[in-house]
């Protein structure tokens, strides 16, 4: 008898059907993957198993017998936990007071058990293998140990854990907090919880889940063990398009160099950097974490001063003194992480998408509100920005959103350079292809893209040249026709292996910026 059966659940908002006749099953100690793309119904269904949304049709069934769940009190009432992507913690409080937030252990009186808290706290911080103290502030505190700590706040709030869901648990790990939270799902699975498992990132799903289970436009299309998928039948099933049309086909003819950089030097992080990207080309840097290829990008966008070097920008001396500048002379920068360097997330989308403009819409200091709103209305349609109004903040976006506010707020000033930084990180399969047609639109136009990124089947799908990175150097210049994984990784970590395996058209589709 599996743990929990959801059986033909539907919901309704107005007009709109968010899910239409979903099913699943999650056995206990089983790691379920749901993937799929922004609007496909993941958020919905996570909220009526957790009592945040009644639905409209459709039966819960626990060990199997029938419940409704009413409220997200009722969800913890019968073990299910859901842990949401924004964190809900409290940084000036103790890492004890937020796992317990809400449910303290008090007397008659009402005063806090100090004592069976902090107990209570360290059965729950050694549970998740945490360096750690009750009485440590969570403001102290990494953001990965912080979301470990969500998931130990979610544990606390159930009488008996018996099922976790977790929406996009990584969005901000790095690589180690990864695996030290893939540690502590593995150690939930084998007590028998089940566990729910939402992410963009498939590698995870792949890595983590038993099996997986994609939806698209509020259905269940497809649901399997995780190793009867392959990544291209995942993606598949998500956007409803071949493989091959993931990597859009642009052939634009490549002009004269439009940067140029040489001898470019950042002390302990640079050394001795040279290259050019040419008019309509799409040039990638590969390279493993701590290689340089983001601080290079800093450089040319005007973030970071070079140490030795110099730049031309259009056949004119490139000096980019600040971002500003940088921008001034025609150079868009797409930062890594878009929340903390990219965007306000407490303004509104309007705002945040000509803020690289209001000069221009300024006369004497004094900003023409009324131009404002028509640049905000036509950036906001042009790049598909999926928002109620142009009013609405940008923290209530969905990631992909956020990032197409973010790009069109870059091209506001008309580039003719644009530096990005892992700009399809974080988001969904469709936004993602949107953002590789905007690309191949910029291309197209005769602008340049440096394209820094962790991905490597997106470097490759969408580069005309890959440059490779190696502690500071560039050691490697790849062209389109040797393009292979296991080559570009032999450069970045430095082996004597060498590979003839290449990526062909049919696999990664032709790149933007191939010559005609």
């Amino acid at each position: 008898m599996p743990l929990l059966s959801m059986h033909g659940i539907s919901k309704r908002f107005g007009p709109a059907l968010a899910l239409q006749d979903v099913s699943l099953e999650l056995e206990a100690g089983e790691v379920l993957g749901i993937v799929g793309e922004n609007g496909a119904g993941k958020s919905t269904l996570i909220k009526v198993l957790g009592g945040a949304y009644q639905p409209d049709a459709g039966e819960i069934i626990l060990d199997g017998e029938p419940v409704q769940i009413k409220s997200p009190h009722d969800g913890l009432s019968h073990g299910i936990a859901v842990i949401y992507q924004e964190l809900s913690l409290v940084p000036e409080l103790s890492v004890a007071e937020n796992l317990f937030l809400g449910h303290l252990p008090s007397n008659p009186l009402g005063a806090t058990k100090r004592g069976e808290l902090n107990r209570r706290s360290q059965e729950i911080i050694d549970l998740l293998n945490l360096d750690v103290k009750p009485g440590d502030r969570v403001a102290s505190l990494r953001i990965g140990v912080r979301q470990l700590i969500e998931v130990g706040k979610a544990l606390s709030r159930t009488h008996r854990a018996r099922i976790l869901v977790m929406d996009e648990p990584t969005s901000s790990l790095n690589e180690a907090e990864v695996a030290q939270l893939f540690a502590v799902v593995r150690q939930l699975k084998a007590d028998g919880i089940g566990i729910i498992y939402i992410s963009h990132y498939l590698e995870e799903v792949f890595d983590i889940c038993d099996r997986a289970m994609v939806m698209r436009d509020g259905k269940v299309v497809g649901v399997r063990p995780t190793n009867e998928w392959t990544p291209d039948q995942m993606v598949h099933a998500m956007v409803n398009r071949p493989i091959e049309d993931f990597y859009p086909k642009v052939h634009v003819e490549l002009g004269e160099p439009l940067l140029e950089a040489s001898h470019l030097q950042l002390q302990g992080k640079l050394e001795d950097v040279s290259f050019s990207v040419r008019s309509g080309e799409v040039l990638g840097l590969a390279g493993l974490p701590g290689s340089g290829t983001s601080k290079l990008g800093e450089i040319v966008a005007g973030a970071r001063k070079p140490s030795a070097g110099s730049m031309t920008l259009r056949g004119q001396r490139y000096v980019p003194r600040s971002p500003g500048k940088s921008i001034a002379a025609g150079v868009g920068y797409v930062p890594a992480d878009r929340k903390k360097e990219g965007l306000l997330l407490e303004f509104s989308v309007a705002e945040n998408v000509t803020l690289s403009v209001l000069p221009a819409l300024s006369r004497l200091g004094v900003v023409n509100m009324k131009q404002k709103q028509k640049t905000a209305v036509a950036a906001i349609q042009d790049f598909g920005v999926k928002t109620n109004s142009p009013k609405a903040p940008v923290r209530s976006l969905s990631g992909g959103n956020q990032q197409k506010v973010l790009l069109a707020r870059v091209h506001q000033p008309d580039p003719k350079l644009m530096v990005m930084n892992d700009p399809t990180r974080g988001i969904d399969v469709g936004a993602k292809v949107e953002i590789y047609e905007r690309i191949g639109e910029f291309v197209q136009a005769g602008g340049a893209v440096l394209l820094i990124s962790s991905e490597l089947p997106e470097l490759i799908g969408i580069s005309y040249r890959i440059a490779v990175f190696r502690e500071g150097r560039l050691v490697a210049e790849v062209e389109r026709e040797q393009f292979s994984q296991h080559l570009i990784i032999s450069y970045a970590a430095g082996t004597d292996e060498t590979y003839d395996e290449t990526y062909s058209g049919d696999q990664n589709g032709e790149q933007v910026g191939e010559s005609a």
